[in-house]
C-alpha cells in the first residue's frame, strides 16, 4: 500500500571536520532532529566536488569532504529546526524544497 503527501526536503551542506560541542556536526544535527521529532534524517558523505572557494576537486578523502544531511518533514516542523541550526552551525549551506513523498508500507503484518 502507498500513500502520497507533500513535505519539505531540508538539505544541509557542511564539512566533515565541522563540530558542535566537540561532536561531529552531522551527528549533532541528526540527534537534534530526532529529539525534535522530525520524520527522518540521513547523512551522506561526498566523494568529490568543490564549494564556494572553488578549490580544485579532490579524489582523496580528507576532512574537507562535504557531508550532506537530508531531512524530510512538514514545513511547520522544518522552519523551527532551521532556527536551531543557526545555533549549531558556523558555516555551510542550507536549502529547502517542496517534495512529494510516497510512503511504502509493508503488506505483511508485523
Amino acid at each position: 500500500m502507498t500513500e502520497a503527501t507533500d513535505a519539505v526536503l531540508l538539505r544541509i551542506y557542511i564539512k566533515e571536520s565541522d563540530r558542535h560541542n566537540g561532536q561531529p556536526l552531522h551527528l549533532a544535527i541528526i540527534e537534534e532532529a530526532r529529539k525534535q521529532g522530525l520524520a527522518g534524517a540521513t547523512a551522506l558523505r561526498g566523494i568529490s566536488g568543490f564549494g564556494s572557494r572553488k578549490a580544485k576537486p579532490s579524489t582523496k578523502f580528507s576532512a574537507e569532504v562535504a557531508i550532506v544531511v537530508e531531512i524530510i518533514d512538514w514545513g511547520d516542523n522544518v522552519t523551527p529546526f532551521v532556527k536551531k541550526l543557526d545555533e549549531m552551525m558556523d558555516g555551510g549551506l542550507i536549502t529547502t524544497e517542496q517534495v512529494n513523498v510516497v510512503w511504502y508500507q509493508s503488506k505483511k503484518s508485523t
